[in-house]
């Protein structure tokens, strides 16, 4: 409740930027171009857009209509510095549960304390790397990339996605088969 809350309130707050201002000045930059047309980097972007947490509404010049969103440089959703059962449910421990954990272990071994930390990180990492998080960003891109007449991000990956959500579509599994234990 309180986190559907936060992001009611976050998406309130978003930037808005001009088309022509977006395409001829920042698209280069958040396309990964070699050559900027504009010296602007990701310091520039985030300042706009207030965080590096926060999307952007691109809007047509003429009507202020708004086009479409710019999806956030970075995910918030997969670090939650608040403590969550969910999380903990996931494998993912609070960043102050496994400092604490691996304090308590190096005093007894120092090498468990080591492989304790590198495991932990290594599933938060997986955790925030989660393909099915990134996917509506990745959707989101392709579709902005295309507007502009861009190669899309992971193309072979997106038509995967859409034959797999095609097959589920036409073979759905009914509520009723799933058998209750």
């Amino acid at each position: 409740m309180v986190a559907r809350s936060l992001d009611e309130i976050s998406s309130q707050d978003v930037a808005k930027l001009p088309e022509d201002q977006f395409v001829h000045v920042f698209l280069p930059l958040l396309a990964g171009d070699p050559e900027l047309p504009y010296p602007v980097t990701m310091a520039d972007w985030i300042s706009i857009a207030g965080a590096p947490c926060k999307p952007v509404d691109v809007f047509d010049n003429a009507t202020g209509q708004t086009l479409f969103r710019v999806p956030p440089v970075f995910d918030y959703h997969g670090i939650n510095p608040v403590r969550d059962i969910h999380n903990r449910a996931a494998g993912q421990g609070a960043f102050t549960d496994i400092i604490a954990t691996a304090a308590t272990l190096a005093g007894l071994h120092p090498n468990q304390a080591k492989a304790f930390v590198e495991q932990s990180l290594r599933q938060r990492a997986n955790f925030m790397n989660n393909t099915a998080a990134l996917v509506p960003h990745v959707l989101e891109w392709n579709a902005i990339l295309r507007r502009y007449g861009r190669e899309p991000l992971y193309a072979e990956f997106e038509r995967a996605l859409s034959k797999a959500l095609a097959a589920r579509a036409r073979d759905p599994t009914p509520p009723d088969t799933y058998e209750d234990f």
